[in-house]
């Protein structure tokens, strides 16, 4: 009989600060626009593109952003982009606040180390990712019962 259920997922905390960043540059490019258009809309056409460009790169490598700890390994997604992290290659695991770029939209992070890398993440439900992680990792590391 197979395991049917789900496997976890953790989306990522988001900082209002980061919301607020994104909204507030996006939003003074458009201001830009709409106050140079009278006078030159190249430029304000070249606000609008930017703006677009900009909101469209956010997106993409940002949306959806959640953790999800499949059978065998830690699934990290960001946009477009994917990391496997197979829980035996885990050497540590730590709340961080670090500002290393990383698939996360909080600065309330998780760090999480395999072989000479370590990847940040931002769960919402940082504790409860920590502790279900754990368990993954110990389990892996675990001597086969034959």
């Amino acid at each position: 009989m197979h395991d049917t259920a789900a496997p976890p997922r953790y989306p990522t905390a988001v900082d209002a600060w980061f919301v607020i960043l994104m909204v507030l540059g996006l939003g003074a490019a458009l201001a830009q626009a709409v106050v140079v258009f009278p006078t030159s809309p190249s430029a304000a056409f070249l606000s609008i593109t930017i703006v677009v460009l900009v909101a469209g790169a956010v997106g993409t490598f940002s949306y959806p952003c959640e953790y999800v700890l499949e059978a065998d390994h830690l699934l990290v997604r960001a946009g477009l982009a994917r990391w496997r992290i197979p829980y035996h290659a885990i050497t540590g695991i730590a709340p961080s606040r670090s500002l290393w770029s990383s698939p996360a939209l909080s600065l309330k992070r998780v760090r999480i180390d395999h072989g000479r890398r370590f990847i940040l993440v931002s769960p919402k439900d940082r504790a409860g990712f920590i502790t279900a992680l754990q368990a993954r990792v110990l389990a892996a590391h675990l001597p086969a019962a034959h």
